[in-house]
């Protein structure tokens, strides 16, 4: 059973239905019972009946939606969605008498100044961006509401999450992606005019192919700290995931992350040589 919003002009039916067909599995839909729903409002805006019928399945909750965006200037839109929702959805959770509640949050909760962040709850009054101090902030009323109505619940922490391990698909390529698509719309930018125009652009960019047919282009990657990013591919995240609700430890915290994360002079290096062009 599937509890969502619509988004744009794509109603919650006509999202799930395109997800399928990009899984390939679109011949699942029928298997699926999908509600559309508005957290915001009293009974997730459902009407009575449809409403209690979904309180009385007692089913386990999965609750992975929000707002992701980082940016200040949404802060009331992603505090709102993060935040002010979990009212009705721990309502709901409350007279379902759910089996046990599983929150998606994130492992940068753990907010800044701190080199540790331990599977317990998080303390930190400082964050990078809204969106951690959302899921922070999130964290703490669940388990003082789960607690109180006496729910099983899990905190469940990914790092950032990337395509799959394998075959490197994946649904959106942004976030991670963004500098390596931009970089990649200009490469290709200069390809086209030195196959097409004799690279009249490209030299005056001071841009030309290697003899190994790699692309330079005069740019740098400034990196003044090598540091470290912590990521974990798709796949890794869903088995992880799926395994914690099949057989769930009640209050427990997981941290899903890399125990050796990649620096960031390495990722850099490893893009260069995947796309093929090279900077000074």
């Amino acid at each position: 059973m599937i509890i969502g919003r619509s988004a744009g002009d794509l109603t919650l039916k006509e999202r799930i239905r395109k997800l399928l067909m990009w899984f390939g599995i679109e011949h699942l839909e029928g298997l699926l019972e999908i509600h559309e729903t508005d957290f915001l409002k009293k009974n997730f805006g459902l009407g009575k009946d449809e409403y209690e019928n979904l309180c009385n399945r007692g089913l386990p909750i999965i609750h992975c939606a929000s707002d992701t965006s980082f940016a200040e200037k949404h802060r009331e839109r992603v505090m709102k969605s993060n935040v002010g929702s979990l009212t009705e959805i721990l309502n709901f959770m409350s007279r379902s008498k759910t089996r046990c509640f599983h929150f998606i949050s994130t492992a940068f909760a753990a907010g800044t100044g701190t080199t540790e962040c331990h599977e317990a709850p998080v303390n930190s009054a400082n964050f990078t961006n809204v969106y951690e101090e959302s899921k922070a902030h999130a964290e703490h009323i669940i388990i003082a509401r789960c607690s109180e109505n006496k729910v099983p619940y899990t905190i469940i922490r990914p790092s950032i999450v990337y395509g799959d391990s394998v075959n490197g698909r994946s649904l959106k390529f942004n976030a991670l992606y963004v500098p390596v698509r931009s970089t990649h719309v200009i490469r290709d930018i200069y390809l086209e005019d030195i196959r097409k125009n004799n690279g009249q652009k490209a030299v005056e960019q001071g841009i030309h192919l290697d003899t190994d047919g790699a692309l330079h282009l005069p740019m740098k990657i400034f990196i003044p700290d090598k540091g470290k990013i912590n990521l974990i591919p798709v796949d890794y995240f869903t088995k992880t995931v799926l395994s914690i609700i099949e057989k769930p430890i009640p209050g427990t915290f997981y941290n899903i992350t890399s125990n050796n994360p990649e620096n960031m002079e390495r990722l850099a290096d490893y893009t260069q040589k995947v796309t093929k062009y090279y900077g000074d």
